[in-house]
């Protein structure tokens, strides 16, 4: 039988364990797990606040790798279009690496 204290269960939390366990090793973005959780805190803030919440779905055709951007608060449905034009821009220009130019391609689909 254990027992912790609010300290301890703090080091827990912030424990590299616990880091791994919610986060991209390669990206430290968060991971599947701890994205979910955060989306579900955010649709119950939306729904109580009444306010608009968007997400933006990226895929790199770089591997296959899909990134999710959430939006909070927006003030309107064209914030999170406007964003969207802004990633595609930056991400559109060209990568220089060990001599070479390297672009990437994307695509973006919001859901509101």
């Amino acid at each position: 039988m254990g027992c912790s204290s609010p300290p301890a269960r703090s080091a827990v939390r912030n424990s590299p364990v616990s880091w791994l366990a919610h986060h991209d090793p390669l990206t430290d973005l968060l991971n599947r797990l701890l994205f979910l959780d955060r989306l579900n805190q955010a649709l119950s803030h939306a729904k109580r606040g009444q306010s608009q919440l968007a997400l933006l779905f990226t895929r790199a055709r770089m591997g296959g790798d899909e990134f999710i951007l959430m939006l909070e608060n927006l003030r309107s449905e064209q914030d999170a279009a406007h964003l969207a034009d802004k990633l595609l821009q930056v991400l559109a220009q060209p990568y220089r690496i060990r001599g070479h130019e390297l672009y990437v391609t994307a695509s973006i689909g919001i859901s509101l």
